[in-house]
């Protein structure tokens, strides 16, 4: 949950260079949530 929280600051902030990093050590997961997240905000 903190992780959803967090990652829904970094997107709204456009904090990309916070997510790659994330992304680079092994949070891959986080990527699904975020594309779709992004995704949804671009269609509501």
């Amino acid at each position: 949950e903190s992780y959803a929280e967090e990652l829904r600051f970094m997107v709204e902030c456009g904090l990309r260079a916070e997510i790659e990093a994330l992304y680079f050590h092994g949070y891959g997961f986080l990527t699904t949530y975020i594309v779709r997240k992004i995704v949804q905000g671009d269609h509501i």
